[in-house]
């Protein structure tokens, strides 16, 4: 392949070789035509007066003999052949060299003189002879033309030693022309061969590549406009560079996978989202062929065809994921893809919750409408049924209140909006204030209360009111599961974090010292699985078949959420020793305490 430089100097030689050769070809035509002009005009000069001469000559009594001495003469003094025509012009009188009967050239000359009234010419390359005519005169009936041929045998010496000199001179030019446009097709082409080389960094993306503004006029604006392209290159690459860095760190920042298609289905681009929510990795130039259901593959490629979007969902082992796909302008698609798992779980919370209250009203309202029932249709009309009726009805009443007022109970808790009186608080005084309360349902049942309760505690910043429902839920709960004649223990006593940990509390507290408070009974224990969810709404163990008053399941929810509230938290297992103990931590730190607290479950008295 030829470089610009080789190709200019190849042109310029080309043109350069041409311009020699033309010169060459005209040169010796030009120097034969000057010769030739200029001994016709200095032999025409002598032919004229010769035949002057010969006019005279020719009108004298000795003519032929004085017209033959001339005519000789005339031959040594030119250097060529002279012959004198006749009167009548068809023969010749007299010739210098030779014989008359041998000058038919001057015969030939003669009539092409006549006809054309110039002397006979031949091609320039073939001359060598100077033909002249000069006519005599019309008076003079003798001799009618004077020819002269003049001989020139050292032109070709002439044109021999011209060619030499004009192919040494051509030689010399021809050399220096290479040279010169050697130098002048590297002046020309250096800085476009530099200006190539800047495009090819421009199109590799290096923009630091800046070309010398020198040269000719129109190379000169070339390279600045070069210049000032790669600066607006690099300011535009720079720009589009941080765009695409903000896009890729929004796509790398979202919950959501996004992941590009191209027009064949191809994936383009995937964030890290994508591939965690499906479980593999999505380099570019795969398709979604194992990421998605074939079926869904399929929807996939015929909305992609007909270009509209489409949503759909799928399950990908434990996750549930919403699907959405657009799309795009030019070509290709986006699929966007969000993991709908906790929406559904609390759908299914929902449904179950909705169930869960049906199933508790149900019972209540059941025999609320059966007692009363029997009131309305005469079926009970002894005093003692119908006070039985009431009774019962009366207390299904009750239940179905209490249940729907620890329902607003736990909303508002996990609203929020629930109003808290926090103040520096005694815990151990609540506790034996619970105790005294429950002393009555507990002599009923055969129970025994033990409290260990550690003397000189530090107040803690809490609600004593919330503190004391804790632990009444806490009770009622252990006393449900004991069996009678059994005994039930609340422990109180602080502790630090690590002891905490060592007991498998959950994580590690962020306070320095924790207040421990727990129940335990002497009951079957909870099952493992159970020992995370009783403190759901409505949750109701296996050992629940044996409970003898059963509740709603809600006592538990809203200790969970009284203890957070507080900046604590609680906790449930199977002690060693037998039965459940059920507690929570608190925090003495009071600042701590109330920086954990949401701002709406502040002090609002």
């Amino acid at each position: 392949m030829r470089t610009l430089l080789v190709r200019l100097s190849i042109s310029h030689f080309l043109v350069a070789l041409g311009s020699l050769a033309l010169l060459l070809w005209l040169s010796p035509r030009l120097f034969l035509h000057y010769y030739l002009v200029a001994e016709q005009q200095r032999l025409s000069v002598a032919v004229r007066g010769l035949a002057a001469t010969a006019e005279r000559l020719a009108q004298s009594p000795g003519r032929e003999n004085d017209l033959a001495l001339l005519v000789r003469t005339s031959g040594i003094m030119l250097g060529g052949e002279v012959a004198l025509i006749g009167g009548d012009g068809d023969r010749v009188l007299l010739a210098s060299h030779g014989s008359p009967a041998t000058a038919g050239w001057a015969l030939a000359a003669w009539e092409t003189y006549r006809q054309t009234g110039r002397p006979p010419s031949m091609p320039l390359g073939q001359a060598t002879t100077i033909t002249l005519v000069a006519p005599t005169g019309r008076a003079n009936p003798f001799a009618s033309a004077l020819v002269v041929r003049h001989r020139a045998p050292e032109l070709q010496t002439l044109l021999r030693a011209h060619r030499l000199m004009t192919a040494a001179s051509a030689a010399i030019a021809l050399a220096l022309a290479l040279i010169l446009s050697l130098v002048v097709s590297r002046a020309v082409a250096s800085p476009l061969v530099a200006m190539s080389r800047a495009a090819q960094h421009l199109a590799a993306g290096d923009f630091s590549v800046t070309l010398p503004e020198r040269g000719p006029a129109e190379v000169t604006s070339l390279a600045a406009s070069l210049n000032r392209m790669a600066s607006a290159l690099a300011a535009t690459f720079a720009a589009l560079e941080g765009e695409r860095q903000r896009l890729a760190d929004v796509l790398a920042t979202m919950g959501e996978g996004v992941i590009g298609l191209d027009a064949a289905g191809r994936i383009t681009i995937a964030n890290r989202a994508a591939s965690e929510l499906l479980g593999q990795d999505l380099p570019p130039g795969s398709d979604l062929t194992g990421a998605i259901p074939a079926e869904q593959v399929a929807q996939a490629v015929a909305a992609f065809a007909a270009g509209s979007p489409l949503s759909f969902a799928f399950s990908r082992g434990d996750r549930y994921l919403s699907c959405s796909l657009t799309p795009a302008a030019g070509g290709g698609a986006v699929l966007v893809m969000a993991d709908i798992t906790a929406t559904r779980q609390l759908e299914n919370m929902r449904r179950e919750f909705v169930a869960a209250v049906s199933h508790e009203l149900r019972a209540p309202l059941t025999s609320i409408r059966g007692f009363l029932g029997a009131i309305l249709d005469g079926t009970a009309r002894e005093p003692d049924e119908l006070d039985h009726c009431i009774r019962v009805a009366d207390q299904e009443a009750a239940r179905m209140a209490r249940l729907v007022e620890e329902l607003l109970e736990l909303s508002r808790l996990q609203a929020g909006v629930m109003e808290f009186e926090f103040a520096p608080t005694d815990v151990g005084d609540v506790v034996r204030g619970v105790a005294i309360a429950f002393a009555p349902r507990l002599a009923q049942t055969g129970l025994r209360l033990d409290l260990d309760v550690e003397e000189g505690l530090p107040l803690v910043e809490a609600d004593g009111d919330r503190l004391a429902q804790v632990f009444t839920n806490l009770l009622d709960n252990a006393l449900r599961y004991s069996p009678p004649g059994g005994a039930l223990s609340i422990h109180l006593r602080p502790v630090t974090p690590a002891e905490l940990t060592e007991l498998r509390f959950g994580e590690t507290p962020v306070c320095e010292l924790c207040l421990l408070g727990s129940v335990r009974d002497q009951g079957p224990g909870i099952v493992e699985t159970d020992l995370g969810r009783i403190w759901e709404r409505f949750h109701k163990s296996d050992r629940a078949r044996t409970r003898t008053d059963p509740g709603a399941g809600l006592g538990l929810a809203i200790v969970r959420e009284i203890i957070r509230a507080h900046g604590g938290d609680v906790f449930a297992r199977n002690h060693p020793a037998g039965g459940a103990e059920v507690g929570f931590w608190l925090p003495f730190d009071g600042s701590s305490a109330a920086a954990e607290r949401p701002e709406g479950r502040r002090n609002q008295s």
